[in-house]
């Protein structure tokens, strides 16, 4: 058990520490159930009686592995393919996905809300690593301008640090968002800030778009408004808000 974004205590998060293992058991539980796994298969659309609004939603065309086209009936769909931020050049959204999920989800009749809300979050260049913040709360620690100039990071700043190592996405609403406002600031033209640590270190840094909080309307049972077609996951919001 771990401390979570924005709420460190109590330690509310559970981390799987051998994650493949437990999709494995996952799946095997599945498949003695009768389940079938289409793996490697792309959905290409939603089966549908024809594309009148409010029609429903009888299955999915897939493309498989084998190149084949595939069409699954169901009598319930639930769209679990996840949020847009792989549309975003720097992104740590995961494998998988190229982003474009919802706008499947649109053509089958669901309407997407809250399409402005999406988390970032800091990380070094190259290599992905997560930025750690308290670098910018040490003695010496500057921002270099687009202009080449360092500039030590202000102390009504760095006496937010404490704050920001609470969350990693940014959070608008937080007073400790004026430290990513302020390295916003200084963006160089392609996107990334240079910071100095106190040990002379430069890094440079940029936001990647990490998951979503908008996606498609959905009620407390999970539907979208189309007959037949479920959502869940980071494709969905609605009853979550703009969370």
């Amino acid at each position: 058990r771990l401390g979570s974004c924005f709420m460190p205590e109590p330690a509310t998060a559970l981390v799987f520490r051998d994650l493949a293992e437990t999709g494995r058991s996952l799946v095997a539980d599945l498949e003695a159930c009768g389940a079938r796994f289409l793996f490697g298969a792309e959905l290409l659309e939603f089966l549908r009686t024809d594309e009148a609004a409010g029609t429903p939603v009888l299955g999915g065309l897939f493309a498989t592995a084998a190149g084949e086209i595939l069409a699954v009936r169901a009598g319930a769909v639930v769209a679990a393919g996840g949020g847009p931020c792989a549309l975003f050049g720097l992104n740590v959204a995961g494998p998988g996905g190229d982003g474009a999920f919802a706008a499947t989800l649109v053509r089958a009749g669901a309407q997407i809300v809250n399409p402005g809300f999406c988390q970032f979050k800091w990380h070094e260049l190259p290599g992905m690593k997560f930025f750690d913040f308290a670098r910018l709360g040490c003695p010496g620690a500057a921002v270099i301008g687009p202009d080449g100039r360092a500039r030590e990071i202000p102390q009504n700043l760095k006496d937010l640090v404490a704050d920001r190592l609470r969350h990693c996405p940014v959070a608008y609403g937080l007073p400790d968002a004026a430290l990513d406002l302020y390295l916003v600031g200084n963006l160089h033209r392609k996107g990334w800030a240079e910071i100095v640590a106190s040990d002379g270190q430069r890094l440079r840094i940029a936001l990647f778009a990490h998951a979503a909080n908008a996606g498609v309307r959905i009620d407390a049972d999970g539907r979208t408004g189309s007959p037949g077609l479920f959502a869940a996951g980071e494709c969905a919001s609605g009853m979550h808000g703009a969370n």
